[in-house]
């Protein structure tokens, strides 16, 4: 109130009430900036500038509708108002409406067309719907319009960056440092670009720079925060966050760092606390119930994740992101239908949306539809070809179908778009892996432990390696480093599994504890537990965990199906043959699973009823032909029964997917001794 005090304009003024308003705006004191705008548009009814002011403030607090309102009455009047047009794009790209957003940022530029911020802005959306060449374009026009521009190399430096030129966004953003020292936004960048290329300790220093220029701003407390969350130093981030909470009380961003350093440090009753203020803070921050719903979904309580995707959605019912959000929600609670249904509600306000098209592809492999997985999946990398969660979608799918070729492709071109960037590595070494190539999994992972030793997903790829090579104790450690970077599912699950391929089952039962506590309503931590009981020869323990992890496949809709093969194993072991083909046959009345098929067929085969067995191969094969591994099974199963030229049929389709299986050899081995058998009778 007592800044308001000794700044005060006279609302008839119109142009000195707009000044002292965006002087408010300039000091993010949105509250004064709208107090004043609609003093003066009370005086001044209908005028153009407080009016487009009041637009750009609602934008700025949030309240999109009031801003999106504002503009449209304002282009109504005036068709050729193009700050109007340009804010209405911004509009239009906070919530996630790219195909608009480019609408009216196009015709933004084409009534100013060497206006660099409009360059800028349609660039930036370009970005954003994946059209990268016509966004560097537009951004080079900028330079070209007016090259001493610190904000013109600065924009180019993030277009590089997303185009993962790391080289090329340095440098722009260096040129941007020398023609603006002081420039926070261009400290900033720099040193997030030297941060990706692994310089930690140059990056830490252009923020701490940054900070020293302007230390009340809170975004550059928060993007300190970051720098330390992507480093892995935990420590540093809650330091920084600390002194966040220090400028801004009760701030709803940094509480939201708080939250989510907590759960990467496994604290997740510490994250829930953190993440319940940050919504106590600010009620209608959309991104904290977007991030409450992700805890949720994680920690298991799909109502609670539901309600909290519905509370952003509401707030904002416009946005895409926040409906492909609810999406995802209302499928992993198993309302596939309903989560299809938004899907398309996206898919139909913006069909050339990447995005969308690759949420599409999620769903269906929720699904079990991998096939209309891949075709989403195909469509995204038509509209953006670059787009690497694509490209490694792609190859998950390719590997999951059996075409491990078009796996390594895919996660091949994932390593060229960045080759410091860890996530395509993995990828590759499962290809690598499913064929069988453990010598160029290792090498795959040998080069990304030089780009990124510290990466969790790299750590645990290079302990499978170890194991599949035998070393046990290199396996551990690395698993264990993992587990000190990810203290998450993925990481005490692979330390469970070691040690109990030491037979340490002590350890390896805490560790599935601590899984099963991460993720309690999941199967996958049930069926460890199953499984160490099974080691230790509790067999009542051992059908309990194991039935529970069935129910709650079936209770969350999983596509895990390891519960019914476990179950069914230790039923086969104990010489049950009935109980386990009782199981295999409530898996495939669950989800039609080729390896459940295979399964059947072998307990069948051990019980003599080699018919039957053939049959039920002969389903796998049908649900997967494109795969070897039932067409190997069936040859076999018709050798055996002395149908030959079936067997050959079975054969010559194996020769065709894949010439170099070593079983191939076998196979054609056996035929021929078998041909020679007959031909002897």
């Amino acid at each position: 109130m007592s800044q308001m005090s000794t700044r005060i304009a006279d609302p008839k003024d119109m142009r000195a009430s707009v000044r002292l308003a965006s002087q408010f705006m300039a000091e993010n004191n949105f509250d004064a900036a709208d107090s004043i705008l609609r003093a003066t548009l009370r005086e001044n009814v209908g005028a153009p500038l407080p009016l487009l002011r009041l637009a750009e403030v609602c934008l700025r607090q949030g309240a999109m509708a009031e801003a999106q309102s504002l503009l449209d009455g304002l282009i109504a009047a005036d068709p050729d108002n193009g700050e109007a047009h340009n804010l209405l794009a911004s509009v239009h790209q906070r919530l996630g409406r790219l195909k608009e957003a480019e609408v009216s940022a196009s015709r933004a530029l084409e009534l100013e067309p060497t206006n660099p911020g409009r360059l800028r802005r349609l660039s930036t959306i370009l970005l954003s719907r994946n059209e990268t060449e016509q966004a560097l374009t537009l951004a080079l026009k900028a330079i070209e319009v007016d090259p001493h521009s610190s904000f013109n190399h600065l924009h180019i430096a993030g277009v590089y960056q997303r185009l993962a030129d790391l080289a090329a966004a340095e440098a722009s953003a260096e040129r941007a440092l020398e023609l603006a020292p002081q420039d926070t936004a261009a400290l900033r960048r720099l040193s997030d670009v030297v941060a990706r290329r692994g310089d930690d300790a140059r990056a830490l220093d252009l923020a701490s720079r940054m900070i020293a220029v302007e230390p009340d701003r809170l975004l550059h407390r928060l993007f300190l925060i970051s720098l330390h969350f992507r480093a892995g130093d935990l420590t540093a981030a809650q330091a920084a966050a600390g002194q966040a909470l220090e400028l801004e009380p009760g701030s709803a961003p940094v509480l939201r760092w708080l939250a989510m350093i907590a759960m990467r440090a496994g604290d997740h009753e510490l994250a829930f606390a953190r993440v319940k203020e940050a919504v106590a803070a600010d009620l209608n921050d959309t991104e904290t119930y977007s991030l409450l719903a992700t805890m949720n979904l994680q920690a298991g309580d799909l109502p609670a994740a539901e309600t909290a995707a519905s509370r952003a959605l509401e707030l904002a019912p416009e946005s895409l992101p926040m409906k492909r959000r609810l999406s995802d929600v209302v499928a992993q609670s198993g309302d596939l239908g309903r989560a299809f249904a938004l899907s398309q509600e996206v898919l139909a306000a913006d069909e050339t949306s990447a995005s969308s098209h690759f949420h599409l592809s999620g769903l269906h492999m929720r699904a079990g539809d991998l096939d209309g997985a891949a075709a989403a999946v195909s469509r995204t990398l038509d509209l953006a070809p670059r787009d690497v969660a694509a490209l490694r979608r792609g190859a998950d799918i390719a590997i999951r179908k059996g075409d491990l070729p078009r796996a390594a492709a895919l996660a091949e071109a994932v390593i060229e778009i960045d080759p410091t960037a860890p996530v395509g590595y993995p990828l590759l070494c499962t290809a690598h892996l499913r064929a069988n190539r453990l010598d160029d999994a290792a090498a795959v992972i040998a080069g990304a432990m030089n780009v990124a030793p510290h990466d969790a997903g790299v750590l645990r790829s290079a302990s499978d390696i170890a194991m599949r090579q035998g070393d046990l104790p290199r396996a551990l450690s690395l698993a264990l480093k993992a587990l000190q970077v990810d203290p998450g599912s993925a990481s005490y699950s692979l330390v469970s599994t070691l040690h109990l391929r030491q037979g340490d089952l002590d350890a390896a039962e805490a560790a599935a504890v601590k899984w099963f506590g991460l993720a309690p309503s999941l199967p996958a931590p049930m069926v460890r537990q199953g499984e160490i009981a099974m080691h230790r020869g509790d067999l009542e323990d051992a059908v309990d965990w194991t039935r529970r992890a069935i129910e709650a496949t079936k209770a969350t809709k999983s596509t895990d199906l390891s519960a019914f093969r476990q179950l069914a194993r230790l039923y086969s072991n104990l010489g049950d043959l009935d109980a386990a083909e009782a199981v295999l046959q409530e898996g495939l009345d669950y989800r039609p699973d080729m390896d459940l098929m295979c399964r059947m067929a072998q307990s069948l085969q051990r019980g003599e009823h080699p018919a039957e067995a053939i049959a039920w191969f002969r389903k796998a094969v049908s649900l997967e032909p494109a795969l070897t591994r039932p067409r190997l099974m069936l040859a076999d199963a018709l050798l055996r029964q002395g149908l030959l030229d079936e067997a050959e049929q079975e054969i010559e389709a194996i020769r065709k997917i894949e010439p170099d299986s070593p079983e191939l050899q076998k196979l054609l081995t056996g035929l021929a001794t078998r041909r020679r058998q007959a031909a002897r009778r």
